[in-house]
């Protein structure tokens, strides 16, 4: 009784998953495209297209991309 928190993991999402939609695909290369070559600082820049978290969408990022595409998460969770 009472209202309390369930919680449920739904699993890790893979690395280039720009768009959070748990599939890696066109639509998350499309975003980095735009970003790619930016830092922090640049306007323009698209932390969702950081995979690596270094404040810089480059060749790494692309590359995490590049390995996961194709891939899906869960689903029916």
């Amino acid at each position: 009784p009472g209202s309390g928190t369930t919680q449920k993991d739904m699993g890790t999402m893979s690395g280039g998953d720009a768009n959070g939609d748990n599939r890696v695909n066109a639509t998350d290369f499309n975003i980095m495209k735009n970003t790619l070559g930016k830092g922090c600082a640049d306007p323009g820049y698209d932390d969702r297209a950081d995979f690596n978290g270094d404040c810089l969408v480059n060749t790494t990022d692309f590359n995490i991309l590049k390995g996961n595409t194709g891939l899906a998460g869960c689903s029916g969770l």
